[in-house]
């Protein structure tokens, strides 16, 4: 497949060259659709076999400690817990701070490349015979949403 087709925009709106697809937002009113589409959300799509293994674990564990109360009176210090909590806490704060760092790599790529885009309208503007230079500022335009494409593999 190739992009998405634009949006229909009514003629005279002053809008009629916009290229980029508005992201649909929710709203608070529409809690009970919103929870019934989280299940054929793409993320829980891709969680649902591990999210299924712990509840099974998690069942089988309650279920032991239900059919053998005398196994009942072991206690389980909060020890190992608090070690872990303590080590994803880490593992976590490292990852937001590598990905943060490769979203400002990134943004710094995009402004860097944009600014490029401008000197190549200028450029358009003072060499470029008006039809041409109308073509060749629409493609650039649209570069934007083909490098997204091109980036998420759009075809």
């Amino acid at each position: 497949g190739g992009l998405p087709p634009p949006p229909e925009v009514p003629r005279g709106s002053g809008t009629e060259r916009r290229l980029m697809v508005s992201i649909e937002r929710y709203s608070s009113v529409e809690w009970l659709s919103n929870i019934f589409s989280t299940f054929a959300a793409p993320s829980f799509i891709r969680i649902r076999s591990h999210l299924l293994a712990n509840v099974l674990v998690a069942t089988i564990v309650w279920a032991g400690r239900m059919a053998f109360p005398a196994a009942a009176g072991l206690v389980w210090t909060p020890v190992a817990h608090t070690i872990a909590g303590g080590f994803l806490g880490l593992l976590l704060v490292f990852r937001t701070n590598s990905a943060y760092d490769r979203f400002w790599e990134a943004r710094k790529i995009w402004g860097m490349m944009l600014g490029r885009v401008r000197v190549l309208s200028h450029m358009a503007h003072r060499s470029m015979a008006p039809l041409d230079r109308e073509h060749f500022l629409m493609l650039l335009c649209a570069m934007p949403m083909v490098l997204l494409g091109h980036l998420q593999g759009w075809g």
